[in-house]
């Protein structure tokens, strides 16, 4: 700033002061050696015009980018062209050269640049303002940002403040002086360090304020090179002599640091023979700190985010090398960390050592619960506009929050505060955290599908222990008993001498050795809040509990998913009747929530009322027909009695032909018969495959008759094509274990065969079918079922030669059919092995050629 104001002096008060001696310098420097060789030209003013253009251009370009322009640059460039201008309506020192023989100089266009300025300049603060306008203060997060002013002082530590730089402005000494402010990561030693230099620079206005922060330096080795360039900076303006002591100070020093001998040797000789000692440059710039006569403060910040290395190394800044008069050293760092740092070099008895390099200490005075939850609230209230929320949170901060709140699980150790809210959010970083978290899960929908005070009392328990809350959601099953009532699930925590399974036992004895074997604080409290949140019976829990695990999946879940499964709309989904199964389909589907659905699906053991269980199934079935989920997933489901009768044992005379007729009729809605005929087939497989005999609840042969029909419709509107072929193909009468050899249905072959010898060069044309998922090139194979559509292979044969003799453009297969048989090669040929080439009526396959795997 210094140099900016100086700079515009000189601009401005140079060329009155000193007119002809401006005039000079301008004729030397720019106007005889450069402008004066140009005259007017047609070239000239073309050369002009297409600069003026191309600086609109890229004006422009600097608009749609929305470009920040400096404040500076506006003032400099109005400056220089209004010094311009002075000079041309002030003096007649010079000609100009004019446009076009007109009266304009062609340096009038010079104007273009500061208008350009203040034009983009202007826009940006409109679209800062208008941007500032639109933001949504509900959705805006908080940034953990030191305050600077003592009007941001919301803890009431401005007047503690004040005392401490009253007694810096007081004491002057002829040596330095170090003050340390320890205190806990986030407790606001930032912002207290603020108010006392704020407080001080008011009481000394003269007093010379260095802000160093050793964590930008690169290395621990150049802390003590960066310290002084600051120094120097900082010094300079009021003794100029300074900056070249401090500079040769500095380098003597870095270089009597050194470790390694061999390297150094001609550096240490230097050291200690040059032209002046260490202690004469020392004892000379204390002098002349000491004429200037101004206080010098140095506040050394971060010291907590350093590595060990770099801790002391900032140390022995304080204690040695920057001990200079009258300067005060005002270091703010957490005290526990900076003595495991310093166990280094002082083994024993760390916290004494900082007694040698700080005269004074003092520590920050605790947060105020009250205030700590009237900033979370003030946080928030844009967030939250629900009263009833603010207040459920507000009492998270109370003594007393009833019977399932927080003060009932603390116990009676004099060690832990009232409530878990109070010993968790300890300072305003915990209290910024807590904020956004919620910002980032709460809103008014989803604050109806869950126990509001649940929904907090987790994210306060995020803020110390997101970890421990990760296991515990990933391995909830292995910890919480579960218990199915009506179509949910309901979660409790064991106690020790809770019964239930070995596993549970085990994963309960996991989880709380996961949590313990850090050694964090307040562990014993967590896991007090966790056994709190889930001790109520299902009687005693209200249906929005976190003990329910479908809401416990939203209270977890929406942190991963971003939308969350909505347990509200399921249910009146369930009961209300307002939407068709396709339609909440489609909707979970547009928001990508099918895994949740299928989550919640799974989840329920037991239905209360037929239209519930309708209504799931429908669910099911949607899932079957688009894909995301394939029979063998939910075979039990469908097609188990068993299953089924434990599923509907709470719902009274329910008939399972009512089940079977909404089967067929999910089957028969599918339009698509290629989609259909492979759903039945995969019942069938799953049906053939079930050494149990369980999935018994609708008959072999009735699916086996609905691909049936579906291939006599197909065949009775259509030739035969690759479609009628697969459909044929999936009337699956069984499947042989060993050789997996698969026989199709004799009345499946019928058909088929009949049609057929009624078309016959249809079923030529797809007799070679190409193979998608060969790895070792174009593969063809025949027609896989031949001798069971004709009863034998020679019979297939029989009918092969003598049908493509009747068809002369079809001779050709019975070659190919011949040869490739001959190889034994009928399943998987090439036709590049061969001396023909491929029918133009055989496709090629649909695979390309990178996806070939050589083998």
């Amino acid at each position: 700033m210094k140099k900016h104001i100086l700079l515009i002096v000189v601009l401005v008060f140079g060329p009155l002061i000193f007119p002809n001696k401006s005039v000079d310098l301008i004729n030397s420097y720019l106007v005889n050696p450069i402008l004066s060789k140009f005259n007017s030209s047609g070239w000239l003013e073309f050369l002009l015009i297409l600069l003026i253009i191309g600086f609109i251009y890229y004006s422009v370009l600097l608009w749609r980018r929305r470009t920040i322009i400096s404040n500076w640059t506006v003032i400099y460039t109005s400056l220089l062209v209004s010094i311009y201008f002075v000079y041309y309506y002030g003096f007649d020192n010079w000609i100009y050269l004019t446009w076009f023989d007109s009266e304009v100089p062609y340096f009038h266009a010079l104007a273009l640049i500061p208008v350009s300025c203040v034009v983009l300049e202007v826009r940006n603060r409109l679209h800062d303002k208008r941007r500032k306008s639109n933001n949504n203060k509900s959705l805006s997060l908080i940034a953990d940002v030191p305050i600077e002013k003592s009007l941001d002082d919301v803890l009431s530590r401005k007047n503690y403040a004040q005392k401490i730089s009253n007694h810096i402005h007081n004491t002057s000494l002829d040596h330095s002086f170090a003050l340390a402010l320890s205190s806990e990561w986030g407790s606001g030693k930032t912002s207290f360090v603020n108010l006392i230099i704020e407080h001080f620079q008011e009481l000394d206005k003269s007093a010379i304020v260095i802000r160093f922060n050793p964590k930008l330096s690169q290395n621990p080795k150049g802390i003590i090179t960066d310290f002084f360039k600051e120094f120097e900076t900082s010094l300079a303006p009021y003794r100029t002599r300074v900056g070249s002591l401090i500079k040769e100070y500095s380098n003597s020093i870095t270089v009597l640091k050194r470790n390694t001998v061999v390297e150094n040797i001609n550096d240490l000789v230097d050291a200690f023979n040059p032209p002046k000692p260490l202690r004469q440059l020392y004892e000379e710039i204390d002098g002349i700190i000491t004429s200037i006569g101004r206080k010098i403060l140095i506040e050394i910040d971060d010291i907590d985010r350093l590595d060990k290395d770099e801790v002391i190394e900032v140390f022995r800044l304080i204690r040695n090398t920057g001990s200079f008069t009258n300067t005060f050293f005002l270091a703010a760092f957490d005290r526990e960390y900076v003595t495991t740092a310093l166990k280094d070099i002082n083994e024993h008895n760390t916290h004494q050592y900082l007694h040698k390099i700080f005269q004074a200490e003092i520590s920050l005075p605790g947060f105020d619960r009250i205030v700590l939850r009237d900033k979370l609230i003030e946080c928030l209230k844009e967030t939250i506009r629900i009263e009833e929320d603010l207040n459920e949170l507000k009492n998270l901060f109370s003594i007393d929050v009833g019977l399932f709140g927080l003060s009932s699980m603390i116990g009676s150790s004099m060690e832990i505060p009232s409530n878990t809210a109070s010993s968790l959010i300890t300072n305003l970083r915990d209290v910024i955290r807590l904020a956004n978290n919620i910002k980032l899960t709460y809103d008014e929908d989803i604050r109806r599908e869950v126990d509001i005070n649940d929904f907090f009392r987790i994210q306060v328990l995020k803020v110390k222990f997101a970890r421990e809350l990760d296991y515990f959601y990933a391995n909830h099953n292995n910890i919480l008993m579960a218990k199915s009532v009506g179509n949910d699930t309901f979660l409790e925590y064991p106690g020790k001498d809770t019964e239930g399974s070995e596993q549970i036992a085990h994963g309960r004895k996991s989880f709380e050795t996961f949590v313990e074997k850090p050694q964090k604080a307040n562990v014993k409290l967590f896991l007090k809040e966790v056994q709190s949140l889930f001790q109520r019976n299902s009687k005693e829990a209200n249906n929005l509990s976190i003990q329910w695990l479908s809401r416990f999946n939203i209270i977890f879940g929406v942190n991963l998913f971003g939308n969350y499964f909505s347990e509200t709309t399921f249910q009146k989904y369930l009961n209300e009747l307002t939407l068709t199964a396709e339609e909440y389909y489609q909707d979970i589907s547009s928001k990508n929530l099918k895994s949740q659905l299928l989550g919640r699906l799974s989840d329920i053991e037991k239905f209360t009322s037929p239209t519930a269980f309708k209504r799931v199934y429908s669910l099911w079935f949607h899932m079957l027909t688009s894909g995301f989920l394939e029979i063998r997933d939910i075979k039990e489901r469908l097609l188990s009695t068993s299953e089924l009768s434990s599923l509907t044992s709470e719902i009274d005379d329910y008939k399972f032909d009512d089940y079977r007729f909404m089967f067929f009729e999910w089957l028969n809605s599918i339009k698509d018969v290629n989609r259909r005929s492979y759903l039945i087939q995969q019942i069938l497989l799953q049906i053939i495959y079930d050494k149990e005999k369980s999935l018994d609840i609708i008959p072999f042969d009735d699916f086996i008759q609905q691909n049936l029909i579906i291939l006599e419709t197909y065949l009775s509107n259509n030739l035969i094509d690759d479609l009628a072929l697969t459909i044929h193909s999936r009337c699956t009468e069984s499947v042989e274990e060993q050789s997996r050899l698969i026989k199709i249905n004799e009345k499946a072959n019928e058909l088929l065969r009949k049609k057929i010898i009624e078309e016959p060069e249809s079923y030529l044309e797809h007799l070679i079918i190409p193979l998608n998922q060969s790895e070792t090139g174009r593969e063809y194979a025949f027609h896989a079922f031949t001798n069971q559509v004709f009863d034998s292979q020679q019979n297939f044969e029989d009918w092969l030669q003598r049908t493509t003799s009747a068809f002369p453009k079809k001779k050709l297969l019975w070659k190919i059919y011949s040869y490739v048989k001959a190889n034994e090669q009928l399943k998987g040929f090439k036709f590049e092995d061969y001396e023909f080439n491929r029918p133009s009526w055989v496709p090629e396959p649909e695979i390309k050629d990178e996806d070939y795997q050589t083998t």
